[in-house]
């Protein structure tokens, strides 16, 4: 029996126009931005070869933190892909690549250290909403599947 090889690619998203309310990103709108750009730039053969194993398994809105899986052959592909999206939703953006990891547990350790700092440099800004805030993300990096 063989083994499927994944990655797991933890980024940032970089909101480049100070606009407020920062946008609510799920799953969803992550995964068509990203098999769009694999499709652009990587052509339907591209994109069919990514499409496998291409997931999001988890999004924080508050501390714009992504992690995305992929297939450990087409991991560049992706990586690339992420690093030419230029706009989300109509709003632009930057995508910064933070982490990658071979198993969904080192890279949510890295998640849980990532947002933990995102949030406490974030404390003057949320006032009374930070423990909420950070018990929220803390509860759903945890949750991730093993």
């Amino acid at each position: 029996m063989v083994r499927f090889k994944n990655r797991y690619l933890m980024m940032e998203i970089i909101w480049i126009d100070s606009k407020r309310p920062l946008p609510n990103i799920d799953e969803m709108t992550i995964l068509n931005t990203i098999r769009e750009s694999v499709q652009i730039n990587f052509g339907d053969f591209g994109l069919g070869s990514c499409q496998g194993s291409l997931q999001v398994k988890y999004t924080n809105s508050l501390t714009n933190t992504v992690i995305v899986r992929c297939d450990r052959d087409q991991c560049q592909h992706v990586l690339a892909s992420i690093s030419l999206i230029t706009e989300i939703n109509g709003r632009s953006a930057m995508i910064r690549s933070v982490s990658q990891a071979g198993t969904i547990r080192t890279c949510r350790e890295a998640a849980l250290k990532h947002d933990t700092s995102q949030l406490k440099n974030m404390k003057a800004y949320l006032g009374s909403k930070f423990e909420q805030a950070f018990i929220n993300a803390s509860d759903k990096i945890n949750n991730l599947d093993l």
